[in-house]
């Protein structure tokens, strides 16, 4: 873990423990000292001090809470490495799918988050679209810490759909409902094809180049098909 010392200078504590039966690790925060250093003599490594304990609290495997020593209980949660955990992380363009395994139906749209709003209660800020009809936030605190939360409306302000995903760069997984009170809950996936940047995300490949002789052999081929079926 990095941190910084009492007086401001960088350092970082390692150490380990085994997981009790009720999820819970007390890990000993130990401050090394010494080894392969840029630029300078190597020196034996070791230990200068032990900074105390750390107690985390897991209440699934990537989220949890954790004590460190000398500050209040925190809730942690493992977000995505490769786009900031913060709203304009999220922006860009996205194309949403959603499944309604109860009607055999699916629902497709797109949107693009560029503005960022200040936090719910248990999240760190909403990234919306430029309408105001759709807004995802990544949940830090709560039931759903670790989540993002997509909601999208109507013009009128009703609830079009709620999803909560989990976020992977590019793509996003998980259930959706048509509202908060809806008791069905059906398969989301979500993936971004322009970043905020204006980046394409996905491959483009070269175009191939036309052939008129090919197009024209299948306006051929298949009016002769069709007329011979409608005999």
């Amino acid at each position: 873990m990095y941190a910084y010392t009492n007086t401001g200078a960088p350092t970082f504590y390692v150490g380990a423990a085994p997981m009790t039966a009720n999820n819970t690790a007390s890990v000993a925060l130990l401050e090394p000292e010494g080894g392969t250093c840029l630029g300078c003599v190597p020196t034996s490594g070791r230990q200068r001090a032990n900074k105390g304990t750390a107690f985390f609290e897991f209440t699934s495997s990537t989220t949890g809470f954790v004590t460190l020593p000398g500050e209040s209980r925190k809730a942690f949660f493992k977000g995505p490495v490769t786009w900031p955990a913060a709203p304009d992380g999220l922006y860009g363009l996205w194309v949403w799918t959603r499944v309604a395994t109860s009607v055999s139906t699916a629902f497709a749209d797109y949107t693009v988050l560029t503005t960022k709003l200040s936090p719910s209660s248990g999240g760190n800020g909403i990234a919306v679209s430029s309408d105001g009809r759709y807004g995802c936030e990544l949940q830090t605190s709560g039931a759903a810490a670790g989540y993002v939360l997509c909601i999208a409306i109507t013009s009128t302000g009703s609830t079009r759909f709620i999803a909560l995903v989990k976020w992977h760069g590019n793509e996003m997984d998980g259930a959706w409902q048509y509202s908060s009170s809806s008791t069905t809950t059906d398969v989301f996936t979500a993936k971004r094809l322009v970043d905020g940047n204006g980046n394409y995300e996905t491959v483009k490949s070269a175009m191939v180049a036309s052939d008129p002789a090919m197009l024209r052999a299948v306006f051929e081929e298949h009016p002769r098909r069709l007329a011979a079926r409608a005999e």
